[in-house]
């Protein structure tokens, strides 16, 4: 993935528009207290442990994480 990106901000910057797809999901579903920065976060220290990852895989994964997944492992880290 580092192939095509340069920086982990260049690919936030490439993915926002999955991130602010699935947060307004979210936000459809009732889930309220959940950021796109918190998204970002869990994913991208999902991330760190795979290889070879490919852009579609990376919006996939965006697009099917859960609020569940997310808050826990924000929890876990406090």
């Amino acid at each position: 993935m580092m192939n095509e990106f340069h920086s982990e901000k260049e690919l936030f910057e490439r993915v926002l528009p999955a991130l602010e797809a699935r947060l307004a999901e979210l936000y459809r579903m009732g889930y309220h207290n959940i950021s796109i920065q918190d998204i970002w976060e869990y994913l991208s220290n999902r991330w760190r442990h795979g290889t070879d990852l490919m852009l579609s895989d990376i919006v996939g994964d965006i697009m099917k994480v859960e609020y569940d997944e997310v808050k826990s492992f924000l929890n876990d880290k406090k």
